[in-house]
């Protein structure tokens, strides 16, 4: 049985909460009874004592909270947060270890530290001689450089100023991280959830040992894949960034092609920021629906059949499309949605290159509508397998 000591940003959790939390809670519960954790965490998600209880219970492990440095929290206190501009590294990375950590930690003579989070990846070089994993998960260096490649995003100078700011940041960061654990002599294993983010990290910072593993599931479960009359489609996700060039582009041709489609289609937004897009599509005719918070997060997917995902920029895999398709829905979505997702366009999900193409599947789906709950249905199948947490934590921890 292999004994790990987790070093995270985040106090792990169920579902993501305040932050990227839940990706370690699954890959603990993924390795079962092979392996022990017990946690260092710097609770940047601020989990209350109440629920850090719950989650030592819960994956029966020991959490010990680590404090940030003081000046860190005085400079969010005293709203000087701008003075991260001058900083060499995203401020994040500034977090680090007193030596009676680093003292405690040696004397559990951990198999593996595990490291989650990418601004926390210079921690390495602590552990000479030791095996080291570092769950990114994302490759954030790779986000802004698609950011600056994006012109929507790129119209104003002050954008492209702070995005090339913090993408050298990120950029020095891991190479600094990987640099200086090399030269300590430790041996790291650095672990992505993309395989762009895999190679785009290799070919900047030099021969490093970096992985892509599929992203694990979290709460899943069937359903009956024959679909409602007329049909339900969900787009979830805040009207962002990530999301508001594609799905501005989206709503503009439902408005064109309303009279064909919405006597087809129930159209629900799950997320915050879509009220002006709700209401054209009402405007126009279209049943139409607004949630901006889902208590029960499965039980509102499994409502619906379709989820379209206009995702316009980003890295990794995206996990609310892991969590429609583990959920029984079938994806739509643009090349950027679907990236590192085990699917196959055309076979269990759709890849849209272009709204025009879109918009001919959605005229498709209720002239044929047993092809596509077919394809839903191979695709909960693929994702169940391929994605599997035990599979994956299992990987990421082999020797």
């Amino acid at each position: 049985m292999k004994r790990i000591i987790l070093l995270s940003l985040v106090i792990p959790t169920f579902n993501n909460t305040r932050a990227a939390s839940a990706l370690p809670y699954h890959l603990i519960r993924g390795m079962g009874n092979d392996a022990t954790f017990e946690i260092f965490s710097f609770n940047i998600n601020k989990i209350d004592e109440g629920d850090i209880l719950k989650v030592e219970q819960e994956l029966n492990v020991k959490i010990h909270v680590l404090q940030q440095p003081k000046w860190m929290v005085w400079m969010f206190k005293f709203h000087l947060s701008f003075l991260r501009l001058f900083l060499n590294f995203p401020y994040l990375a500034y977090c680090n270890l007193t030596k009676e950590t680093i003292n405690k930690i040696n004397s559990l003579h951990p198999d593996v530290i595990w490291i989650y989070g990418e601004e926390i990846s210079g921690l390495a070089k602590k552990f000479k001689n030791q095996s080291v994993v570092v769950t990114m998960p994302d490759c954030t260096s790779l986000y802004y450089y698609r950011l600056l490649g994006k012109s929507f995003a790129t119209i104003r100078i002050i954008d492209v100023v702070r995005y090339l700011i913090v993408y050298l940041k990120y950029l020095r960061l891991e190479r600094y991280s990987y640099l200086t654990a090399k030269a300590n002599h430790v041996h790291v294993k650095y672990h992505f959830v993309g395989q762009v983010d895999t190679d785009f990290f290799k070919e900047h910072v030099g021969n490093a040992n970096a992985v892509f593993l599929r992203h694990p599931l979290y709460a899943h479960q069937p359903k009956d894949f024959t679909f409602h009359m007329p049909i339900r489609l969900l787009i979830a996700g805040q009207y962002n960034i990530y999301m508001k060039k594609d799905a501005d582009i989206l709503i503009a041709e439902l408005l064109k092609n309303s009279e064909e489609l919405k006597r087809d289609y129930v159209i629900t937004f799950l997320g915050k920021g879509w009220e002006p897009l709700v209401e054209k599509l009402h405007t126009l005719g279209y049943k139409v629906e607004l949630i901006r918070f889902a208590p029960v997060y499965i039980d509102e997917l499994q409502r619906h059949d379709i989820q379209i995902t206009p995702i316009s920029v980003g890295t990794g895999t995206k996990g609310k499309v892991l969590d429609a398709v583990s959920n029984g829905l079938l994806v739509i979505g643009t090349e950027a949605a679907l990236e590192n997702i085990a699917l196959r366009d055309g076979e269990s999900c759709i890849i849209y290159k272009d709204v025009d193409m879109l918009i001919s599947i959605l005229k498709d789906i209720p002239r044929n509508i047993q092809k596509y709950e077919v394809m839903a249905e191979i695709g909960y199948k693929e994702i169940i397998v391929n994605h599997d947490h035990e599979k994956v934590a299992h990987n990421l921890f082999k020797n």
